[in-house]
């Protein structure tokens, strides 16, 4: 070796081990002192919240932790950064307070490589005044609103420890006075083929570390007297809280409880759908006018996961749908009629609630797009006359059509027919006009998307468009047919759009996804006007009037 090469190698490897020394894994130099400062000691905010922030100068690496003075996190204070090296400036965001008392947080930095160099920013937060509620009208809904789908923050209620309030004036809680609170968004993984801002729909009230004895409180104003037979609607994840581990109770006051009786309550399977507990407070017992109901849900075994949430929606509604009423088949002018009163029961949710993303709930939940394990079935009486494809049940009302606005696979066009030619039979016509009215809605999804469904009413080569279709309001839609025969159909339907009307919704990409051809029907009525012909071979012997001859009713 060279002298002049040697000469050249050991200044290089003396630059290297010098480097190599002055770098550690606390992010400083071994031969550089740890320095860490900020810019502010103290932070006050006004009980509407604040938007601020702060800067950290260091050389070091650093970390950021947000606690009340007794070392307890808080969810009031939400920092943009936790960790990091270096210098930085931080936004520090804190949330309006609703209670009646200033409260306190402690923001720590703190340099791994030197405990002594930790620093502390306290923040001061008056206290909120006194909330004014004209209590919920009923149903009572309260729902979990965000600013945006990117960035996903809780608008309309405030996290402090164990309890969630909201605007409304309904209080969310945990019994645990120890325990938090946190709100979650999204809380699930559906759709995979979407985003974070797609997924948005999905948003949770999430407690950590919920054991066995523990309770969720919830307590809402109520603006009119509240009795009767009732539901408690719940937006669970995870399958939060099935029957089995789990009492519920109704209560006036907060302390003296009434234990419903769960054996007809609905706790699906699914991890993000309704859980639904029957219950009736007495008119003796009514909750008055201006007072507050309460329920409890107690742990009476281990919770099965190490969490529980409370997702998208809170309400309280009506036991049954509403029951209609209409003309009843009579074999004289009446050909077909149906108010859906079989659907009363049903625990599909009543989309002329603003429920937020469960909207959505039909009687269960779809298994895929195929196949749905929740199809209506027609009652006996009326299966010899109508047919289905694609229907869904809701209180009293069917939906035609399917779409989940989380799993974007489960998207169907249905149909709902009336086999017109099979009642003219049974009353002996044989060639007649024929008027039908309904009741029809669509509903706008939970993105803001609208119905694509044009519900069409459709006998052989006639057709009428139900335009203006409101959302969740149903409006009376009618129109006649002609020269129906014994094999004619009435069919209501929604038909798919080309690729060019859906090019033209200007949903980009993802259109395919994004199509909701859902669309609601109520109070069938089909009502012969003009009989043409009458006679059948199947008219269970009513006399032939095969001649001909104009029969107004």
């Amino acid at each position: 070796m060279s002298k002049r090469f040697l000469l050249f190698t050991i200044p290089l490897l003396a630059a290297v081990f010098s480097c190599v020394q002055k770098e550690d894994s606390t992010g400083k130099g071994n031969d550089e002192k740890p320095e860490l400062t900020v810019n502010k000691e103290q932070i006050n905010a006004p009980s509407q919240g604040l938007e601020d922030s702060f800067t950290i100068t260091s050389n070091c690496y650093w970390d950021v932790t947000v606690s009340d003075p007794d070392g307890k996190a808080v969810a009031w204070v939400a920092l943009s950064a936790t960790s990091g090296q270096g210098n930085k400036e931080i936004a520090l965001s804190v949330s309006a307070n609703k209670k009646m008392e200033a409260r306190t947080a402690l923001i720590k930095i703190i340099a791994p490589s030197s405990a002594e160099l930790g620093k502390t920013i306290t923040v001061l937060q008056e206290a909120g005044e006194q909330m004014v509620v004209d209590g919920y009208d009923f149903p009572i809904i309260e729902t979990f609103e965000i600013d945006s789908p990117e960035s996903r923050k809780l608008t309309n209620a405030v996290i402090g420890g164990n309890e969630c309030i909201f605007d409304g004036g309904m209080v969310l809680s945990r019994s645990d006075a120890e325990g938090s609170l946190e709100f979650v968004c999204p809380s699930h993984t559906q759709p995979s083929a979407g985003d974070d801002a797609d997924r948005s729909i999905h948003r949770s009230i999430r407690m950590d570390g919920f054991a066995q004895g523990e309770s969720v409180i919830i307590s809402a104003p109520v603006k009119d007297a509240l009795s009767g037979e009732l539901r408690l609607m719940l937006g669970a994840r995870a399958a939060s809280f099935t029957k089995a581990g789990w009492s519920y109770y109704w209560g006036a006051d907060g302390e003296n409880w009434n234990k419903i009786d769960i054996e007809n309550a609905i706790t699906p399977g699914s991890d993000a759908v309704w859980n639904i507990i029957y219950f009736n407070i007495p008119a003796s017992d009514a909750i008055p006018a201006g007072g507050t109901v309460y329920f409890k849900i107690t742990a009476d075994a281990k919770p099965s996961k190490e969490y529980i949430s409370i997702s998208n929606t809170i309400c309280v509604c009506p036991a049954k749908g509403e029951t209609g009423s209409v003309p009843a088949m009579d074999g004289n002018t009446i050909a077909f009629s149906t108010a859906f009163n079989d659907l009363v029961d049903s625990y599909a949710t009543d989309m002329r609630y603003q429920l937020g993303w469960l909207r959505i709930a039909t009687n269960s939940y779809a298994s895929n797009m195929t196949s749905f394990n929740d199809q209506y079935v027609l009652p006996d009486e009326l299966s010899p006359f109508a047919s289905v494809k694609g229907c869904y049940e809701r209180p009293g009302y069917l939906q035609v059509g399917y779409y989940d606005e989380s799993l974007w696979t489960r998207i169907c066009a249905g149909s709902f027919t009336i086999r017109i030619g099979e009642c003219l039979k049974q009353m002996g016509v044989a060639d007649t006009d024929a008027r039908i009215t309904l009741k029809a809605c669509n509903m706008k999804d939970f993105r803001g998307y609208e119905s694509v469904a044009r519900a069409t009413i459709a006998a052989g080569e006639e057709s009428f468009v139900m335009e203006g279709l409101k959302d969740g309001v149903f409006a009376e839609y009618s129109t006649e047919f002609h020269n129906l025969t014994q094999e004619s159909v009435i069919t209501i339907f929604a038909p798919q759009l080309t690729d060019e009307e859906k090019e033209a919704l200007g949903r980009g990409e993802k259109v395919n996804n994004l199509l909701d051809y859902r669309f609601f029907i109520d109070d069938v009525v089909v009502e012969l006007t003009t009989i043409h012909e009458k006679g059948s071979d199947t008219n269970n012997d009513n006399e032939n009037f095969s001649d001909g001859g104009n029969y107004n009713w």
